[in-house]
């Protein structure tokens, strides 16, 4: 069966297997969910808080991927033989190398900015707003595409060989190609170990910062408290009053389709909640990518079995990102929705 597969796909008929179906499946949903809440974010401008420019950035990224590398991947899979021009083949490891890198390093950014606003929210909030946020998502896609080009023009160059049947770059047998890729694993290595560790500082600092609301509350309502001669406790009436007016003047108005604002309690425990499922799901789909290419870095060998099992849960990862921030996000989830429906009118 191996042998007719083989025949039939050097004599140029693609051939349907299991990778190319998971990776048509992967292609098309990750193009949906990503495209949905990329069109949620630029249709909806009160949607552009600083921290939601990164989850914006992120889902950019994972369109872009999945719009230059998961097509070519599916030829790749359908195919024995690369049977595209090397500009496609230049596409495909764009997809592959860069934007990839970009995916990496905005996980870890999402990460650190929590533990910049928890661990020093005075300087948080006097140097991070739009422009800063705006300026670090564009530093990542810089950085990913000054690493991430070394290789890949150096392989369209240099090193590309036209008898190859297969569209990849040579590190096996190139040493600066090997060195580039080591770099590169490195860079992600280090990406996945901040997401990692980064969680338990964010943990900690925001049940420390609960816990000191918790103690200033209760003096603040014990202050605010009288006992009157049969020992029961009862607030000021003044007090009472002020409390009463404030809250009848919290009342927002309400217009139909929009979403009510959240308080900073509500949106905190949100992030929260979004860095902790994000935390895990990086680890289980993007740890064993990360790990074994740096292996195949060091000895200079892939094997194609994992190289094609590792890949699909590294797309597996881009299609779950849209999908976590819509459970976690209540705002953004309502939002998308509101959008979806206004475009099925």
């Amino acid at each position: 069966m191996d042998d007719v597969t083989t025949a039939n796909n050097a004599s140029g008929a693609p051939v349907w297997n299991i990778k190319a179906g998971i990776s048509l499946i992967l292609c098309i949903t990750g193009l949906g969910f990503n495209g949905i809440l990329v069109l949620t974010f630029l249709v909806n401008r009160h949607l552009w808080s600083p921290f939601n420019i990164y989850l914006f950035n992120l889902l950019f990224a994972n369109l872009v991927y999945f719009s230059t590398e998961s097509g070519f991947d599916i030829v790749a899979n359908l195919y024995e033989v690369w049977w595209l021009n090397s500009a496609c083949c230049t596409v495909y490891m764009y997809g592959w190398w860069v934007v990839s890198l970009v995916q990496l390093t905005t996980h870890p950014l999402i990460a650190t900015n929590r533990i910049w606003a928890l661990w020093a929210p005075i300087n948080y909030r006097r140097h991070h707003g739009y422009q800063a946020a705006i300026g670090l998502c564009v530093v990542t896609w810089i950085c990913g595409h000054i690493i991430g080009l070394w290789g890949l023009l150096a392989d369209h160059l240099y090193y590309r060989k036209l008898e190859n049947p297969k569209c990849e770059i040579d590190t096996e047998t190139e040493v600066t190609q090997r060195v580039w890729m080591l770099i590169v694993q490195l860079i992600s290595i280090a990406a996945v170990v901040t997401i990692v560790t980064a969680f338990p500082l964010i943990v900690y600092k925001d049940h420390q910062r609960k816990r000191i609301r918790g103690v200033v509350s209760g003096l603040n309502g014990i202050g605010n408290e009288t006992t009157n001669g049969k020992g029961i406790t009862q607030q000021k009436p003044e007090d009472a009053a002020g409390e009463e007016q404030h809250r009848s003047h919290a009342q927002p108005t309400v217009t139909l389709g929009t979403t009510l604002p959240r308080n900073p309690k509500e949106r905190s425990n949100a992030h929260t909640l979004l860095l902790f499922v994000l935390t895990v799901s990086v680890f289980i789909f993007w740890s064993p990518s990360v790990f074994y290419y740096t292996v195949v870095a060091f000895i200079g060998y892939a094997n194609p079995t994992v190289d094609s099992v590792v890949m699909i849960m590294f797309n597996v990862q881009s299609v779950l990102d849209p999908i976590l921030f819509t459970l976690t996000l209540r705002s953004l989830r309502n939002t998308a929705i509101n959008t979806i429906c206004f475009w099925k009118r």
